[in-house]
């Protein structure tokens, strides 16, 4: 609900063409004078989802409540960069620290980001592969076995 808040107010606000696919279970209710810029999709399988993250600009993320995200790794193994909640700890981290997007708070500062990633698409180029190179260098198979090892290699070791 506040995504879609925050979007009408936005196409409302600026008059811009562009339109918002919403994926996933669950019913939304669109008002009906946006039901042409606001797409509801619902649940799709694996090739569809990889086929909208490549007709993608960007993703969002609302959440204030979220670990973190598969939807959020897999739109930066895409090379799309992510518009967060500030307010949700866990998502704003992994966007700070890998300078893979950015965070909103209020509906000002959505608006100054959305405009921002929408008018810049070098900026938004730069950020997608950044969150591309994040998750390649710390969610890798590779590097979560490493990890995973390391654990249990420090157990060992405290026992």
């Amino acid at each position: 609900p506040l995504l879609l808040r925050y979007f009408c107010n936005y196409l409302e606000n600026t008059g811009r063409e562009v339109s918002l696919a919403l994926t996933g279970a669950g019913h939304i209710d669109i008002p009906f004078s946006f039901r042409n810029r606001v797409i509801d999709v619902g649940f799709v399988d694996q090739r569809d989802l990889r086929d909208a993250y490549a007709a993608a600009t960007l993703i969002c993320h609302p959440s204030t409540k979220e670990s973190f995200s598969i939807m959020i790794l897999e739109a930066w193994l895409a090379g799309l960069p992510c518009l967060v909640h500030g307010d949700c700890a866990v998502t704003r981290h992994h966007v700070e620290s890998s300078g893979g997007g950015l965070w909103f708070t209020d509906y000002p500062t959505f608006h100054e980001a959305l405009e921002f990633l929408l008018d810049n698409p070098a900026a938004r180029a730069r950020m997608g592969e950044k969150g591309r190179e994040y998750v390649l260098a710390n969610y890798s198979w590779d590097e979560v076995v490493r990890n995973f090892e390391a654990v249990l290699e420090e157990g060992e070791a405290r026992r």
